[in-house]
C-alpha cells in the first residue's frame, strides 16, 4: 500500500508528461501558428533553461528538510504552480506575436515540472525500512508512470470529442488527473517532522556540487546515464520513422505496435525489481543494458510488414527495456555512498543534478535525431536508411553507456558495505521510513 501511493502521483505527472513531449511542438505549429523551427526551439530553450534551476530547486528543497524537517509543502506547492501553468499555455488563444510570454510560461512549467520530481524522488528515501524496498518502490513509480504515459498518448481523442476548442479540453484533463491523484496520494504519507542533526553548517551549492562531481562513483554512474539517456531520445524520436517509413506499417498499425510494447515494458516491471533484489541492481543493470545493445543490432534486418518477427522483436525488447526501472533505485545507492563521504544528506541535490542530464541529453537526442532524419527520410539520394540509424545509431550509444557502467568498480556488496558502516558510526545520515496514515 505504502509503495503504491508513492508511486500513484507519478500517473497524473506522466500524462502530462508524455502529452507534452508528443503533442506541444504540434499545438505550438498548428494552434499557435509558429513555424516548425520557433516552436522546437522555444521547447529545445526552455528545457536548456530550466536545466539551470534545478540543482538550485535540489539545494533549496535540501535545506528546506533540514531547517523545517518536511519536504512535502515544497511538492505541494510545485502542483499547484504546475496546473496554473498548464491553464495558461492550453487554455487561452494565443497568436504567434506573443510567442515570448509564451516562452516564459512553457518555462515556468519546466521548473514546476522539476520542482516537483526532484524532491518528490528524493522522499522514495524517507519511506524505505530496508534498501531492497528503493527497487520495488521506484519499480511503483515506473509502473504508473507507464500507465499514464499510455493515457497521455490517448488524450487527443479530447479535440475530437471538442473539435471547436482545440487543446482546451487536454489541458483541463491534464490539470483534473493532477488535481484528483497527485495531492490525494502525497497527503496519506505521513511525513517525519525531524529537523537534521548535522555537526557542521550546509556546505554552499557551488561546494556540495564541486564534492559532487568530485565523487568517481557518481561520476561514472552520470556519464552512463547521459549517453544512455541521448541514446533513449534518438530511439524515441525515430521509432514512428523506423516503422512507418522503414517498414511499411500505417499509422493505426504502429499505434497497436508500441500499445504492445508498453504493456509488455509495464508487465516486465516486477521481473527485474525479483532479479534486482535477488542478484544485485549492479548485475541487473548490466544485463539489460548488454542485452538492449544486442537487440538494436537486429533492428536493421526486419523485413518491411513482417509482423512475426517484428512482434516477437517488440516483446523480446519490451522485456529488457524495462531495465529502466532500476536506473534510478540504483542512483539510490550512489546517494548513499555520498552520505558517507561528505557526512551529509543532499539527495535532492543530487536529483536535481541528476534532472540536468536528463533534460539535456533529450534535447541533444532530439537534435541528433532530427541530423538523422535530415540525411535519411528526408534525404531521397542519401545511401543511408532510417532502418540503418535506427538500428546501429542507437547502438552506439548503448554500448558506450554499458562499457563504462561494467567499468565502475561499486557494487551492491559495497553499498551494503557503506550502509553498514553508517549504522554502527553515523546513524542520523541514514533515510528513514515513515509511516502512512491509516
Amino acid at each position: 500500500m505504502q509503495f503504491s501511493l508513492y508511486g500513484l502521483p507519478q500517473f497524473a505527472i506522466s500524462t502530462t508528461e508524455v502529452f507534452l513531449r508528443l503533442h506541444l511542438v504540434v499545438y505550438l505549429t498548428k494552434i499557435v501558428g509558429l513555424s516548425g523551427t520557433q516552436a522546437g526551439a522555444m521547447v529545445s530553450a526552455s528545457l536548456i533553461v530550466s536545466s539551470i534551476f534545478d540543482p538550485f530547486i535540489g539545494h533549496y528543497s535540501d535545506l528546506m528538510k533540514e531547517k523545517l524537517g518536511q519536504v512535502k509543502p515544497f511538492i505541494m506547492g510545485s502542483l499547484l504552480s504546475l496546473s496554473i501553468f498548464i491553464i495558461l499555455i492550453f487554455i487561452p488563444d494565443w497568436i504567434p506575436s506573443e510567442r515570448v510570454l509564451l516562452f516564459i510560461l512553457i518555462l515556468g512549467y519546466q521548473i514546476s515540472y522539476s520542482s516537483f520530481l526532484i524532491p518528490y524522488l528524493a522522499l522514495a528515501k524517507e519511506l524505505i525500512k530496508s534498501e531492497e524496498d528503493i527497487v520495488t518502490l521506484y519499480a511503483w513509480r515506473y509502473f504508473f508512470g507507464s500507465i499514464g504515459a499510455m493515457v497521455g498518448v490517448s488524450l487527443p481523442f479530447l479535440g475530437e470529442l471538442f473539435p471547436a476548442k482545440n487543446f482546451a479540453p487536454m489541458g483541463l484533463a491534464m490539470v483534473a488527473l493532477i488535481i484528483l491523484f497527485a495531492p490525494t496520494a502525497l497527503s496519506r504519507i505521513k511525513e517525519k517532522v525531524q529537523k537534521r542533526k548535522i555537526e557542521r553548517q550546509s556546505t554552499k551549492l557551488f561546494q556540495s556540487l564541486l564534492h559532487l562531481f568530485k565523487n568517481n562513483v557518481f561520476s561514472g554512474y552520470y556519464a552512463t546515464f547521459t549517453i544512455l539517456s541521448i541514446g533513449l531520445g534518438v530511439n524515441q524520436t525515430l521509432a514512428v520513422y523506423y516503422y512507418q517509413n522503414g517498414l511499411k506499417l500505417t499509422e493505426g498499425e504502429t499505434s497497436i505496435l508500441l500499445g504492445v510494447y508498453m504493456l509488455i515494458f509495464c508487465a516486465s516491471i516486477p521481473i527485474w525489481v525479483k532479479f534486482a533484489q535477488k542478484k544485485g541492481k549492479k548485475l541487473a543493470l548490466t544485463l539489460g543494458l548488454v542485452t538492449m545493445c544486442c537487440v538494436t543490432l537486429i533492428y536493421p534486418f526486419i523485413p518491411s510488414r513482417n509482423f512475426v518477427a517484428l512482434y516477437s522483436l517488440i516483446v523480446f525488447a519490451g522485456v529488457f527495456t524495462g531495465i529502466v526501472a532500476l536506473i534510478d533505485s540504483y542512483l539510490s545507492n550512489i546517494i548513499d555512498f555520498h552520505t558517507y563521504k561528505q557526512s551529509e544528506k543532499k539527495a535532492n541535490l543530487i536529483f536535481g543534478v541528476w534532472r540536468i542530464s536528463d533534460k539535456l541529453s533529450r534535447a541533444l537526442g532530439i537534435y541528433i535525431a532530427g541530423i538523422i532524419l535530415d540525411y535519411t527520410v528526408y534525404n531521397s539520394q542519401s545511401s543511408y536508411s532510417i532502418k540503418d540509424a535506427f538500428g546501429y545509431g542507437v547502438f552506439l550509444f548503448l554500448l558506450a553507456a554499458s562499457i563504462i557502467f561494467m567499468l565502475q568498480k561499486y557494487n551492491d556488496q559495497h553499498h551494503k558495505k557503506v550502509i553498514r558502516i553508517l549504522k554502527q558510526k553515523n546513524p542520523d545520515l541514514l533515510y528513514k521510513a515513515e509511516e502512512l496514515e491509516p
